[in-house]
């Protein structure tokens, strides 16, 4: 069908709306929603609190929905191992943390 002229409604908040691992595959979709124009960032966490990876780094994004996948690697290219890692995404004085579990 032609979807031209239905508006998909705008997100009215910061949020991270779901992180997931793809099944039989070490990769996390991390879906997200912005609620009006803002630089943001966003990085991984291991459980001891160390910055593993750099996802985004005041990336300027207008107001909508929006994916970015984790391919289980950290900053210098080396997979990381199974577990719980947690996702950080900042703008401004915000700061929204979601835990996230790897499977390979």
């Amino acid at each position: 069908g032609d979807l031209s002229g239905v508006e998909e409604p705008l997100p009215r908040r910061f949020h991270i709306s779901n992180a997931y691992p793809n099944p039989f595959n070490p990769v996390i979709t991390i879906d997200f929603e912005i609620d009006r124009p803002r630089n943001v960032s966003m990085y991984l966490f291991d459980l001891m609190g160390r910055k593993i990876r750099t996802i985004l780094e005041d990336r300027e994004f207008q107001a909508g929905i929006f994916q970015e996948k984790w391919f289980g690697k950290d900053d210098r290219g080396i997979q990381v191992s199974n577990g719980i890692y947690f996702v950080q995404l900042n703008s401004d004085k915000e700061r929204l943390k979601r835990k996230i579990t790897l499977l390979k």
